[in-house]
């Protein structure tokens, strides 16, 4: 197992951050000419590739056996897999600027997808999947969403991070609720009857909490409609709806019942995120809306108790649309650096990789991962448990929305954490031109940035 015990490295938190590639060293040359049509047969010569992955510890062990049955397939390829498990963004730009990538890389940056494509540290793959006819219908709905930014396919997913809304049976039922939420004013019910306080009249208990780490603005702007960028990312389209400024009204409802001060004591008591300690776990909050490396969590640290939990979509400002339910979408990918000295044959591998079911399947099981092809989720043997099922079906939606991106990452996701913070303290008294204000100010930045 890695240091990090969730499946994928990459959360939430990390969807706060401007990437940190410094992408601008980049040649902005293009590398995306048509690939030979060789059939890459038996009789291929013998070729060595290297592959970089963040898995780490027994997670890379049960990574190098997906590795192992794409060589069975291929003969003459040695795959050389080299662990990073932190900083492989910035090793990765690294080596591209100095002319020498691996052949394959695991891309788990998401967000900062515009910003790689932007500074060509990333091969498009167009071209391979025309020329092979690779199927996107084969893969989820967000699959083809997050591997492509201004028209053009980077990646290729192999696992989600789906996001929902996990909530303890036992204690919901406490509250008479049947049913997880539906509506936002169920979270209403759900507080007034869970919310429990000490005998100094703090808090103790709190039925859900919309802000901690776990959980973010960056999460509920998209499930309230709210946008970040125009498709080509250029244009910073913050207040076309007014669906960011409804996401933080509706989270400041909650520091307006209990008081900024009193929550953020609150959530000071909260134990380490990666530890038996994690809120939920530890039973300070009833429900949460998290990824779904958290279902992990109880067999890593010996707590928690599976068969009382259950996941749910997390309902919007119109309650859950049950045809094309929302979550928020991000994950791991292949992909091919610009400059790969075997470009063909890394995408050989990554097609193989991201393709074939069985041991994907059995690698994404092993970490807590929704795979991204459709194959190898159903062959998921965690489906067994109905609270992994509805993680499943959730990640097949056509609601799925991927990290919003830029060609210099997300400076939205970065501003807008900044601003919530302000506001649910209390310290922005006219919201709308605070908005309006962080357009200008972010529209700037990319304008700068970005170049011609």
């Amino acid at each position: 197992m890695s240091a990090n015990p969730r499946g994928n490295v990459v959360r939430a938190g990390a969807l706060l951050a401007v990437a940190s590639l410094a992408l601008t060293a980049c040649s902005s040359s293009s590398n995306s000419a048509a690939p030979s049509s060789s059939a890459l047969g038996k009789d291929h010569a013998a070729t060595t590739l290297s592959l970089w992955t963040a898995w780490a510890g027994d997670d890379a062990k049960s990574f190098q056996k997906m590795v192992d049955a794409c060589t069975a397939q291929y003969p003459w390829m040695t795959v050389k897999v080299v662990q990073k498990p932190d900083g492989l963004g910035q090793a990765t730009l690294a080596a591209v600027t100095a002319g020498n990538p691996p052949d394959s890389v695991e891309y788990r940056d998401a967000e900062s997808l515009g910003q790689a494509a932007t500074n060509n540290v990333l091969t498009p793959i167009d071209d391979y999947v025309a020329r092979d006819g690779l199927n996107w219908g084969d893969f989820a709905p967000g699959a083809e969403k997050m591997a492509t930014y201004d028209g053009k396919h980077y990646t290729l997913p192999y696992a989600f991070d789906v996001y929902g809304l996990y909530y303890n049976k036992d204690l919901l039922a406490q509250a008479g609720m049947t049913q997880p939420p539906q509506t936002l004013a169920d979270f209403n019910t759900l507080n007034d009857k869970l919310t429990t306080k000490n005998a100094d009249g703090s808090l103790k208990t709190v039925g859900f909490l919309p802000d901690y780490e776990g959980s973010y603005i960056t999460l509920y702007g998209p499930l309230f409609g709210g946008k970040s960028y125009s498709p080509d990312g250029k244009t910073v389209i913050v207040t076309s709806t007014d669906g960011w400024e409804k996401a933080l009204e509706w989270q400041k409802t909650f520091y307006d019942k209990y008081g900024a001060d009193a929550l953020k004591k609150f959530k000071a008591g909260f134990g380490e995120y990666d530890s038996a300690r994690h809120p939920w776990l530890h039973g300070d909050v009833s429900s949460v809306f998290e990824g779904e490396w958290l279902a992990r969590y109880p067999k890593v640290f010996g707590n928690g108790n599976p068969k009382n939990w259950g996941f749910a979509p997390m309902p919007g400002p119109n309650g859950i649309d049950t045809a094309a339910p929302f979550t928020g979408l991000s994950g791991n990918s292949f992909a091919i650096p610009h400059g790969a000295k075997h470009p063909e044959e890394a995408w050989a591998l990554n097609k193989c990789l991201a393709t074939n079911a069985a041991p994907l399947a059995a690698f994404n099981d092993s970490v807590a991962n929704i795979s991204s092809l459709k194959a190898a989720a159903a062959l998921s043997t965690l489906v067994s448990d109905p609270a992994w099922k509805a993680m499943t079906d959730l990640s097949q939606s056509s609601g799925a929305v991927p990290p919003n991106s830029s060609p210099i990452g997300d400076p939205v996701g970065e501003a807008m954490g900044q601003l919530e913070e302000k506001y649910l303290a209390g310290k922005v008294p006219d919201l709308k031109a605070a908005l309006a204000t962080l357009q200008t100010q972010v529209q700037a930045q990319i304008d700068s940035q970005a170049g011609p």
